[in-house]
Order: structure tokens, then sequence, then C-alpha cells
């Protein structure tokens, strides 16, 4: 049975860094977006725009794979 670790996904530091990561995640976007709607913008703007989105996630891929058999752990205790 597939089971998944209640303090795993509700601990507030988890909580709070996969909150960060999903605002980089979507500050990024936004970027990206505003610079395809808008024809004069800056480049700069695309770059940060694509470095939020994939600083973003890197991290939440790399918390991903902290935590992927957390349900393994509660399953032999």
């Amino acid at each position: 049975m597939w089971f998944i670790d209640k303090r795993t996904i509700f601990e507030p530091k988890t909580m709070v860094k996969q909150s960060i990561n999903g605002i980089l995640i979507f500050l990024g976007g936004v970027l990206l977006a505003y610079a395809l709607i808008d024809e004069n913008t800056s480049v700069y703007i695309k770059i940060i725009g694509l470095v939020l989105l994939m600083f973003g996630a890197y991290r939440a891929s790399q918390h991903w794979v902290k935590t992927k058999d957390d349900h393994l752990d509660s399953d032999e205790s």
C-alpha cells in the first residue's frame, strides 16, 4: 500500500521551502510571459525570469529527490 507520512508533507519548514520554490517558479514564469507579450522588453528581464524559473525548479526537484522514499521508512517502523 502506498503511504505518505503526514509529518513530511505538513512540516512547517518543508511547507515554507516548497512555497518559496513555487513563488520562484511563478515569478520566473510571469517575467518570461511578460517578455513574450511586450516587444520592447529588456534582455535582462528575460534572463532574470529564466534564472528564477530554473532555480525554483532545481530547488523543488532536489526536495523531491530527498523525500521520494519517505513513505518506505514509515512502513518499516
